[in-house]
């Protein structure tokens, strides 16, 4: 991963690694939705998707499957759907 376009985060915690895309990346990905008028739909899909993942962990988590909605459960990236849905 020298010369890759992510980047690792995380790398003291192996079982939880995270990677980013590089920042000029990730700007230029978000100025090219912008400029399509996409961004907004986007934003849209994310936290939908997010918000239907939150939904079935709720009504998992007192349940037998509780291990599996728990590892599902992605703190990190519903915070991040959540932060977009309201900029």
């Amino acid at each position: 991963m020298t010369k890759s376009i992510l980047v690792r985060q995380d790398p003291d915690q192996a079982a939880h690694t995270r990677y980013r895309l590089l920042d000029p990346l990730r700007r230029y990905g978000l100025d090219a939705l912008r400029a399509a008028g996409q961004e907004a739909v986007l934003r849209r899909r994310h936290r939908d998707h997010y918000l239907e993942l939150a939904e079935l962990g709720e009504a998992e988590w007192f349940g037998t499957a509780q291990r599996e909605a728990a590892v599902r459960t992605a703190v990190n990236t519903t915070t991040c759907a959540v932060h977009w849905s309201s900029a």
